[in-house]
């Protein structure tokens, strides 16, 4: 009896170890606003990420028909969405079609913002920017979209931001730092300049027609250790794609 008794204890240990270890988030359904209209929001998760048991309580999983990231537990989100991609908005205040005049975040507070920018409609532009500034390997790529000559050359820079930090993962994943009051990654596409810094990443798919993923993640000092897990959901969700 004692040894059956050691050994259930053994396998709840085990249990609750496991749960501990990697528990999953709350869902938060995102609604969206585009091209073709209001879209509401998903009703239901089915692949909730899993975190460390020690931050699980500050995060929750925001998504909507297109994006999802994770972001601190009791914000708001929204999508804009249309034929260039689209961008999913998490901020600790509601937020709107309204509050993005073309279509960046202007307000100086934190916010978390994913983007999926389409490589082979009008997103192309903005895709070949940042392919410029650390992407070399699909420079042809960007010099491609120069060749149609509808924005001015000047606009694409083939080097990176001089603030920026740069982390390269491989030749297509880039994570990078754009610090406080500077301009960099993480105010090109879709933040203004704070006193903030912004740490992110920048995933790109050549082989499915250079679409670009563009994670920015902005916080307060006492939220700052929820950023590596936010940036590494986003890079291991990229991964697991085929």
């Amino acid at each position: 009896m004692s040894r059956l008794f050691s050994m259930v204890i053994l396998l709840l240990s085990l249990s609750a170890q496991l749960r501990a270890a990697a528990p999953s988030v709350p869902f938060v359904g995102c609604p969206a606003d585009g091209q073709t209209g209001p879209v509401q929001p998903p009703q239901s998760d089915n692949a909730a990420p899993t975190v460390p048991s020690e931050i699980q309580p500050k995060l929750s999983n925001y998504a909507s028909t297109d994006l999802a990231v994770l972001a601190p537990r009791g914000w708001h989100c929204f999508e804009s969405y249309g034929s260039n991609g689209a961008t999913l908005w998490v901020t600790p205040s509601a937020i709107g079609a309204q509050d993005l005049p073309g279509n960046r975040l202007v307000a100086p507070g934190p916010a978390i913002v994913i983007s999926r920018i389409y490589g082979g409609t009008s997103g192309r532009f903005t895709v070949a920017k940042i392919v410029a500034r650390v992407f070399p390997s699909s420079w042809s790529y960007a010099r491609g979209v120069i060749a149609e000559k509808i924005e001015p050359e000047r606009d694409f820079v083939f080097q990176p931001f001089p603030a920026d930090i740069l982390i390269r993962r491989g030749p297509n994943l880039v994570e990078f730092t754009t610090p406080a009051d500077d301009e960099g990654l993480g105010t090109f596409h879709a933040l203004a300049t704070s006193r903030m810094p912004v740490t992110g990443v920048a995933i790109l798919s050549p082989e499915d027609d250079m679409n670009l993923v563009m994670l920015d993640v902005r916080l307060p000092p006492e939220l700052q250790s929820l950023a590596s897990t936010i940036v590494g959901s986003v890079e291991q969700d990229a991964a697991a794609k085929p």
